[in-house]
């Protein structure tokens, strides 16, 4: 799984988990959230470009982390094999950390510390375990300090939210004889201990 796939899975993951939290009790029917735009008092999106129709809301935004070079060792590289013990790839899999920013915007202050409120017993406690069965785990979270912006409008928004820092697994699996190019690298797996790198340049 490439590491933008990666963001994306993790962005989707937050945004599907709170859009079911806010659109059920003990959610208050005033911060409910519900696929019909025209019917739902809460705005809960992946951040994108376009502009927040409804206010109050709450954006979803990832920054890719590391797969820090401590932790390879605990990596697993090995050839998959068919039904009939041909090798048909080589399967990698491993981490990374990544750091997912909840940002909660109300036009009132007593909106902004309710959906707090609502947004870290449901991330802490009550839906921890559905963002675990999606393959997004955390241990940590903090808080964001209280703030304004200015919507699109020109009114004044109160802004906060909590810092998520996750840790995702990913598998992928790598046909042997398949080559891969990025830019001038050219990598080939041809087999468990016959692995060519090269460049426009010939063999590295």
């Amino acid at each position: 799984m490439a590491v933008i796939r990666m963001l994306n899975h993790t962005k989707r993951t937050f945004e599907e988990v709170l859009r079911i939290a806010f659109s059920k009790a003990p959610t208050p029917e005033e911060y409910r959230y519900t696929d019909d735009a025209t019917k739902s008092q809460i705005s809960i999106y992946k951040q994108s470009p376009r502009q927040v129709e409804k206010y109050p809301a709450i954006r979803v935004m990832a920054e890719a982390g590391d797969a820090k070079l401590t932790s390879l060792d605990e990596e697993e590289v090995f050839i998959k094999r068919d039904a009939d013990g041909v090798e048909e790839s080589i399967h990698v899999s491993g981490g990374i950390t990544l750091t997912v920013r909840l940002i909660v915007s109300a036009q009132t202050s007593d909106d902004l510390e309710m959906l707090m409120d609502l947004l870290v017993v449901y991330i802490r406690h009550v839906y921890r375990g559905a963002i675990y069965s999606r393959n997004v785990n955390y241990k940590e979270i903090s808080f964001e300090s209280e703030g304004t912006e200015d919507a699109p409008d020109g009114t004044t928004l109160f802004t906060s939210g909590i810092t998520v820092n996750c840790y995702v697994e990913y598998d992928a699996d790598l046909p042997l004889g398949e080559i891969i190019t990025k830019d001038s690298v050219v990598i080939t797996a041809t087999g468990p201990n016959d692995v060519v790198i090269s460049t426009t340049g010939g063999a590295i």
